[in-house]
């Protein structure tokens, strides 16, 4: 029996094609109404690689540029797995049917404000409730996973700095650029493709990551305004009694 993907039924013509090759069937109407002329033309011939043929063929260009924003214990196991399984809670079960084989994924690791890896899904979601990473609700299992593998893995040295570069990022445009943070809130986003670019440009420098302290200058901002406003107070007379 033909593959379903490799064959294009048209009334009773059927037109096979060897594993591998993928083609656009375009319908063109004839010239009576009740004919129809089908003109093919094949846009890519692919060998097959990774589950099944058809995704690499039809499936194989990112369509979707996802970050996850996880933990760092979650990421530390991420790690230790070689970045090949990600698995997100029961509240993103919706947002994880919408990736496809070939989407990108950026990790991006809360509290470090570090983005540490990119890779690619390898496969759909499927629902598998065993424990694998830690989780501050006890019931949760992050149930709703998908493979994945890896691109660009960065060590402690080579991670992007967030806090250097996530206020540039189209992403988070509408925040003020001190409140970014804001903008990477919940485990799951779909972000820029140009922003997924940026970062995975910059990973690819493979500089290491510069010691920067962003502690607040007490000269600057509201405090420094509230001291100004307090050195310049009029000193109140001593109360007589």
């Amino acid at each position: 029996m033909a593959h379903p993907l490799r064959t294009n039924e048209i009334g009773r013509d059927r037109v096979d094609r060897p594993p591998g090759e993928c083609a656009a069937v375009i319908l063109s109407e004839g010239r009576s109404a009740d004919k129809r002329t089908a003109v093919e033309h094949t846009v890519a011939t692919l060998r097959p690689s990774g589950p099944p043929w058809y995704h690499s063929c039809i499936m194989g260009a990112p369509r979707s540029y996802w970050m996850v924003a996880v933990r760092p214990d979650y990421y530390d196991v991420c790690r230790e797995q070689g970045f090949t399984l990600l698995g997100l809670g029961w509240n993103q079960r919706k947002r994880v049917q919408r990736m496809e084989v070939g989407d990108r994924v950026l990790f991006y690791v809360m509290e470090r404000m570090v983005f540490g890896a990119t890779a690619s899904v390898a496969a759909t979601f499927v629902e598998d409730p065993t424990p694998l990473w830690p989780s501050v609700d006890p019931n949760e299992t992050f149930a709703w996973r998908v493979k994945i593998k890896p691109e660009l893995t960065m060590d402690d040295d080579h991670v992007i700095d967030a806090r250097l570069l996530a206020p540039t990022l189209e992403y988070v445009k509408k925040w003020a650029p001190e409140l970014w943070p804001m903008a990477f809130q919940g485990p799951l986003h779909l972000i820029p493709k140009k922003d997924f670019g940026l970062i995975e440009d910059e990973m690819r420098r493979g500089r290491p990551r510069p010691q920067v302290d962003l502690t607040p200058d007490p000269r600057h901002g509201p405090a420094a305004r509230e001291a100004l406003v307090g050195a310049w107070a009029p000193a109140r007379a001593p109360e007589t009694e």
